[in-house]
């Protein structure tokens, strides 16, 4: 969900401004396509790809008090934007939409939105930009057989986001490629491709997973051992991508 400040989006002809994270995510969209932007937050991404992109574009929002407030700063744009109140998917009908972004929420949640996708919902794609837990959403692409057909990461601000580009039995590769890399904290495309946010991604991840092992060195059991094999995991990718910079 994105934030902003107050008044109707679009007021007075002004362009939206996005945070970076948000114009990756735009990126995506072809001009002209019909998108929908599931947890519209402010609106100010719905009226970006309205503008910006000349999209048709469906916003949706699960509580009364988000819809009300998406409504009353879309409505400038109520020719191209149509802002309607339900939660994750089911505002949507067949074929409505080309283009589904999810952003701005944790993994889990996008998780349990995906898994009750309205049957007949077949987009060309799902661009998902997790905030929290984009490990958990890779696992349950991965047991869903959900295609991967592109990933990116993008620094704004202190943090670098996660973009994960998927859709349902679509080709491409499976959700996480032959494997996971260390059960899911790593994209797979974003590895092979030596990503050039891939070195500072992997060294946070690093520095989380180290506080973790701290914090279960004497624990043991199953949650230990989950942890450690990540570490591990990550310490060999990130000696990979060291030893590839060196040649």
């Amino acid at each position: 969900m994105a934030s902003g400040g107050r008044g109707k989006v679009g007021e007075g002809g002004a362009r939206p401004v996005l945070p970076r994270r948000l114009r990756a995510v735009a990126a995506y969209v072809r001009p002209g396509e019909k998108v929908a932007d599931i947890g519209c937050g402010d609106g100010r991404l719905a009226a970006y790809l309205a503008t910006v992109r000349g999209c048709r574009v469906i916003a949706t929002e699960a509580s009364l008090a988000g819809y009300g407030l998406a409504s009353e700063r879309l409505r400038p744009l109520s020719g191209r934007v149509e802002v309607r109140f339900g939660r994750g998917l089911a505002p949507l009908r067949p074929g409505e939409a080309e283009v589904i972004i999810i952003a701005g929420m944790g993994g889990i949640t996008m998780a349990g939105i995906l898994e009750a996708r309205p049957q007949g919902l077949r987009p060309r794609c799902f661009v998902l930009q997790p905030v929290a837990r984009t490990a958990y959403l890779r696992r349950w692409l991965y047991r869903a057989g959900w295609a991967l057909l592109d990933e990116d990461l993008v620094e704004d601000g202190r943090r670098i986001y996660e973009i994960v580009v998927t859709a349902p039995g679509a080709g491409g590769v499976p959700a996480g490629g032959e494997k996971l890399l260390a059960g899911g904290e790593v994209g797979t495309l974003a590895f092979a491709r030596r990503h050039p946010l891939l070195g500072p991604f992997l060294q946070q991840k690093l520095a989380r997973y180290r506080r973790l092992a701290g914090q279960v060195r004497e624990a043991r059991g199953e949650a230990r051992e989950k942890v450690l094999s990540v570490l591990r995991e990550l310490e060999v990718l990130a000696a990979a991508l060291e030893a590839g910079r060196d040649r």
